[in-house]
């Protein structure tokens, strides 16, 4: 965590290099156990960004939850296999140590892809993979039964964490009654800037939502505020993680959301809780970025994260 401690601002295009420079040289020792936990690449659209990389847990004797992660990038930017090492250790250590199949879907983006095509397309993905579940698992008889399709856990970090919440407040992306709803029984929302009001967050937005008043429609603490009772109702358990050093427009939007989520879901006695935490001492890109990499990687909250994630 030296590396990030020298890393002054906290805003995202200055932290980006070395935070990227950091990680890698973090990672880079632990290559070979990396690349040998099994990954598989598929097509879950006609699209070039409709890609889904799948990274496979060791066998166990229970079935395999799996889990959803959904890449950041400011609705501009990111893909499911960038930067050397970091999203290969971060299916890798999911896969291990949560003991989860691990999807990692790419997503259109704009300025070509608008709301809510980011996720929407996470929603095909996962609709393919549960339909295609048995060319997931492989070719031996009764394989596909290693993982558990009804227990899914979505994650998302930074632009990602808005299209899962997307997935769960907007009905036109996800209606109440569609199965993969019902599927999702945990959301994890990683530096997730739930929402664009009063500050300069960067084009990404704009060019995303298509005008201020859709990203003020639209943005996920909208979509909250305006949730009718019945989606409000069907909000599995969410676990929300902060980094202490992210941009200070992301935690008051983070602080935001806790209060408007406490008060709706006192409204509709909500099934699911939300659990707030921060990460000490990392920035807006290192708290992903650095998993797995023990007490040098900060890798505290994860810990507990995964007990969450288990604890059904």
């Amino acid at each position: 965590m030296d590396a990030i401690a020298a890393v002054i601002p906290t805003d995202i295009p200055s932290i980006y290099e070395p935070t990227t420079a950091a990680a890698n040289a973090l990672h880079e020792p632990h290559r070979a156990f990396i690349e040998s936990v099994p990954r598989r690449r598929f097509k879950y659209g006609p699209d070039e960004r409709h890609n889904l990389d799948i990274y496979y847990p060791p066998p166990s004797e229970s079935k395999a939850p799996v889990l959803v992660y959904i890449h950041g990038g400011a609705f501009i930017g990111g893909a499911a296999r960038p930067m050397s090492l970091i999203y290969a250790n971060l299916g890798a250590y999911f896969a291990r140590t949560a003991g989860a199949l691990v999807l990692v879907p790419e997503y259109r983006l704009a300025p070509g892809a608008k709301y809510p095509t980011g996720a929407a397309d996470v929603r095909s993905a996962l609709e393919w993979a549960v339909a295609h579940a048995r060319e997931i698992a492989g070719e031996g008889e009764g394989e596909e039964g290693r993982y558990d399709w009804e227990r899914v856990w979505l994650s998302g970090h930074s632009a990602g964490a808005i299209h899962a919440a997307t997935m769960l407040l907007d009905t036109a992306v996800l209606p109440l009654d569609d199965p993969v709803r019902a599927r999702i029984k945990k959301v994890v929302l990683l530096a997730a800037p739930m929402h664009f009001r009063g500050e300069d967050t960067g084009p990404g937005p704009l060019l995303y939502y298509g005008s201020p008043e859709a990203v003020e429609a639209h943005q996920p603490l909208a979509l909250l505020e305006n949730a009718s009772p019945e989606v409000v109702r069907a909000l599995p358990g969410i676990y929300m993680i902060e980094a202490e050093r992210d941009p200070e427009f992301v935690k008051v939007a983070a602080e935001d959301w806790r209060v408007a989520f406490g008060e709706r879901a006192g409204e509709v006695e909500a099934k699911g809780a939300l659990v707030v935490v921060r990460a000490s001492g990392h920035n807006h890109l290192s708290l992903v970025w650095f998993v797995g990499g023990g007490e040098a990687g900060g890798d505290g909250w994860v810990e507990g994260l995964v007990r969450w994630l288990r604890d059904d």
